[in-house]
């Protein structure tokens, strides 16, 4: 796999890391009320969906569970409707799907000796 590929793999695994560190121990009420931790878990969704948007199909068919063209929607969603972010929706996600995100991605790296 080229260097590039492992390197977007990774941008996914830190943006997840990062959005771990923003929201341990918060519960939902507390970073909906907190204006900082959204935007900063915003930003690093956006990255997210654009390391994503980069990985080649053969490299995102290792793990067909992850819904990837949703993750560059939610992506293209925040970029180009920042004003209108539904929180919750972020919220839901962070707690819902990044885990399984994270946990392919880290299998995926670990496929190549990352």
């Amino acid at each position: 796999m080229p260097d590039r590929e492992a390197a977007w793999l990774v941008e996914i695994e830190s943006a997840i890391v990062s959005i771990d560190t923003f929201t341990a121990g918060l519960e939902k009420q507390v970073f909906l009320a907190d204006e900082r931790t959204c935007a900063a878990t915003a930003m690093f969704l956006v990255v997210m969906g654009e390391a994503a948007r980069r990985l080649p199909a053969l490299v995102k068919a290792e793990a067909p569970e992850i819904p990837w063209a949703l993750i560059v929607s939610l992506r293209n969603r925040i970029v180009h409707g920042y004003a209108s972010i539904d929180h919750e929706i972020c919220w839901s996600i962070v707690q819902d799907h990044l885990p399984v995100l994270l946990a392919a991605t880290r299998r995926m790296l670990a496929t190549r000796g990352e």
